[in-house]
This record gives C-alpha cells, sequence and structure tokens, in this order.
C-alpha cells in the first residue's frame, strides 16, 4: 500500500494540470455536501454546552405543561430523574440601568434549574430553589456572557448591582459562561429570572391562579435521568404520571388523554419546527448528493482520457506477470488519494460556508441562530465521503483501463478498449451528468 500511495504521488507530480482539475471537481462536490451536513449537524444532532448532556432531556407531549404538571412530575418522578426542572421557553424584556434601554429575550427558570441543567456561571451563581419558591420576593437575574459584554462592558463587578428589567430593579447574581444561550435549539435567551418573579415581568399574563392553574400549559420541562437509567424507562415512568394527572384532573377530555408522553435528547427543535427542518434537510442533501454525482462522473471521464495515455503502460506490466487485481488497487488508490486531496480543500470551503450560514440573521421577531460550524462529526463525514466517492468514480475507470487489447497497446495504437465499446462508458457517465 504504501509503495502504491508513493507511486500516486510521483504520478501526479508529473500532471499538475490533471491533479488539479480532478481535485478542484471533487472539492467543489464534497464541499457542497459538508455544508449541508453541517446543517444537519447543527440542527438536528448538536450537543449542549452543558456538563453530561447525554443524561439530560426534555418532556415533550406535543404542547408545554402547567406549573401543577410540573410539581407532579418532578415529585413522582424521582425513580428515574435526578431532578426535573422547568422554564417558560422565551419572554421579552426591556433591559436598563445603563444608558438606553434596550430589549432583550430571556427565560424564566426554576430554583433546581442550572443544577439540572448543570451550567456552571462564569460569574457568581445560579438561581436558587428559595429564590423561586415565593411569588414576587426575590428579583434576582442570571445574565449571559454576551448582554454582560454588550450592555455592560464585562464589568466583573457586576454581581450584586441592580439592573432594570421591565422597569423594576433586579439584583444580577451570576452570569453564564460564553456560548450558553439556553437549552432550547436555536433560541437566544439572554437573562433567567425565577419563575416566581411571572407577574412582575409578565403582569398580562402572570396573575397567581393563571400560575397554579392546572390547565394553563406554559412550562417547558427538562429531566436530569439517574445513571443507568433508560429513556425507554423514562418514557414508561412519565406515562404513567401522566394518567394519573389526566385520570384525576381531565377526565372528559379525550384528546388529551390520547396523547403519550415522550423523552427526547434536551436541545432538540421546537415542537412543531422538526418535521419541516428535517424534510428541508432532506431535499437539500439529494441536491447536494446529484451535485457530487455530476463531480464523480466528470472525474471518471477525466480518468477514461487518461487511461488512453497511460495504456502501454498498463499494457507493459500486465505483459510482465502483473495481475489485474493488482492493478486495479493501483489505480483505486490514486482515485481515493485524489478524493481525499479534493475532501480537504471541501472542507474548507464548507467551514467557510458554514460559517457564513452560522452569521445569518433572520427577520425574525425573536431571536433565531444555529451554529453551524463544522465538527469532528463533520470532518468524520467528509474523511468517509472521500474515501467513498474515491471508489465510486475510479471503479469503472480503473476496471476499463485494466482491460487493453495488449498487442495494440504495446504497439502504441490508440484503441484501448475495443472498437465496439470504445466511447460506451463515456457515453454512460455523460447521460448521468445530462439526466
Amino acid at each position: 500500500m504504501l509503495r502504491d500511495l508513493l507511486y500516486a504521488f510521483r504520478t501526479f507530480r508529473q500532471s499538475p494540470a490533471f491533479t488539479a482539475v480532478v481535485v478542484l471537481s471533487i472539492a467543489i462536490g464534497i464541499a457542497a455536501n459538508a455544508t449541508v451536513f453541517s446543517m444537519v449537524n447543527g440542527l438536528l444532532f448538536g450537543t449542549l454546552p452543558v456538563e453530561e448532556p447525554e443524561w439530560l432531556v426534555t418532556f415533550n407531549s406535543g404542547r408545554t405543561f402547567s406549573y401543577p404538571d410540573y410539581v407532579d412530575y418532578r415529585e413522582q418522578g424521582r425513580s428515574v430523574f435526578e431532578d426535573v426542572a422547568a422554564h417558560l421557553i422565551l419572554m421579552p424584556a426591556s433591559v436598563g440601568g445603563r444608558g438606553e434601554p434596550e430589549r432583550v429575550w430571556g427565560q424564566l427558570v426554576g430554583g433546581n434549574y442550572f443544577s439540572v441543567v448543570r451550567v456552571r456561571p462564569a460569574l457568581g451563581r445560579g438561581i436558587l430553589p428559595e429564590e423561586a419558591a415565593t411569588p414576587g420576593r426575590d428579583p434576582v437575574v442570571v445574565l449571559s456572557d454576551s448582554l454582560w459584554r454588550r450592555r455592560f462592558g464585562a464589568d466583573p463587578g457586576i454581581l450584586g448591582r441592580t439592573i432594570l428589567l421591565n422597569g423594576m430593579q433586579f439584583t444580577v447574581v451570576g452570569v453564564t459562561p460564553r456560548g450558553y444561550t439556553g437549552t432550547d435549539r436555536g433560541l437566544i435567551a439572554e437573562f433567567w429570572a425565577p419563575l416566581s418573579m411571572l407577574k412582575q415581568l409578565m403582569p398580562d399574563f402572570g396573575s397567581e391562579d393563571i400560575m397554579m392553574a392546572r390547565g394553563t400549559q406554559w412550562l417547558t420541562l427538562h429531566g436530569r435521568l439517574k445513571p443507568g437509567v433508560s429513556s425507554a424507562a423514562a418514557v414508561t415512568a412519565v406515562n404513567v404520571i401522566k394518567r394519573r394527572i389526566d385520570d384525576t384532573y381531565f377526565k372528559n377530555d379525550e384528546h388529551r388523554r390520547k396523547r403519550t408522553l415522550t423523552i427526547d435528547k434536551a436541545g432538540v427543535l421546537m415542537d412543531g419546527m422538526e418535521s419541516g427542518v428535517v424534510g428541508l434537510l432532506t431535499v437539500l442533501l439529494v441536491v447536494s448528493g446529484l451535485v457530487l454525482l455530476i463531480a464523480c462522473a466528470n472525474v471518471a471521464n477525466v480518468l477514461l482520457a487518461r487511461a488512453t495515455g497511460r495504456q502501454k503502460e498498463i499494457a507493459i506490466r500486465l505483459s510482465i506477470g502483473a495481475g489485474r487485481w493488482r492493478l486495479i488497487r493501483q489505480l483505486l488508490t490514486e482515485s481515493v488519494l485524489l478524493a481525499c486531496a479534493g475532501a480537504i480543500g471541501g472542507f474548507v470551503l464548507a467551514w467557510w460556508a458554514a460559517r457564513g450560514l452560522s452569521r445569518l440573521s433572520l427577520p425574525l421577531p425573536i431571536p433565531i441562530t444555529f451554529d453551524f460550524t463544522p465538527d469532528l462529526r463533520v470532518m468524520a463525514f467528509t474523511a468517509a465521503l472521500a474515501v467513498l466517492t474515491g471508489i465510486l468514480f475510479g471503479l469503472a475507470p480503473a476496471i476499463r483501463a485494466t482491460r487493453p487489447t495488449l498487442t495494440g497497446a504495446l504497439k502504441g495504437d490508440s484503441v484501448v478498449f475495443g472498437k465496439r465499446r470504445r466511447f460506451s462508458l463515456r457515453n454512460g457517465l455523460v447521460i448521468v451528468q445530462v439526466a
């Protein structure tokens, strides 16, 4: 294999124009696929920047949950969960206290939110359980790193200071680590205040009756599984609790009773978005796959043309005893090496494209952003795609090139593959490209 690689390097050094054309063609095709896969990775497979994210799950019933439901799931789910936390997914607020007021978006969270999610503030602490226990008593707030830097100049003395949220004074008790914007993928939260401050921050929504009403669904629930507890066991446990709640409070609500609870990995897309996003990404993957297929057809045609110039070399090696499969291995090594070189260029192009897509600002009333920056998963995908691509565009030309007419090839004749079938493979590749 090492000799095959060294021979391939020498061959490519002697044909720089050929090498450049092939590498560029493959780089474009792989860049398109790696960019789309970066989007798939960022939207569906990314990992939250929290400790032990594999044990953090979110409750999904197609709807949010009421505060009394949250209390029941937390108290009755201790056999499978270390704890269950609740938060209001997003709320607007005007932040003041320094310069002109600014509209930002944040979350109301329970007192155990930061311990369940396991986010350690970069400064100060999170919200304590007692601070979320009594309505209106503890106006404290945790700021995001971006809000702290943008609004308060990264002042390390921010802890203990008061800022204005919707005209009310809140004491800053902590700042989250850089990059943490909550557990709801795509949404940007820039502050976290206790659930007990609902009425003060959202007076039109936050009456005590609404907060404690069993039928008012407004909270998202996260749970941290106990070590060794499977998602299947957690699903069974939460659905037992759901049936108890339904049998006690919603006997006549058949629509609610028919719904089942699922347990998803925390950080999934918002309810209702995933099916549409999956459909869009599937279309993009198919289109980028067709781009790569065209690139492979281009390169296969180039390799077939190049085989004409190498017919005498191949015929001589066959005549002196080289096995056909040995030559096919040599030619496949060359094609895979070309694909790997193209993959390196394609990954660089995909990195630029994905970073650019991540910076796009959507014209929406709520802050939404996604991080499509390629990571190790995208790198592994690109490497696997390079090997597959090298075999795909190299196998047919390698098989055809190792079946020359020996007598004619040794004499230097231009006919390599036989008169009747000389252009059949090339014509097939052109048909694929046009299609």
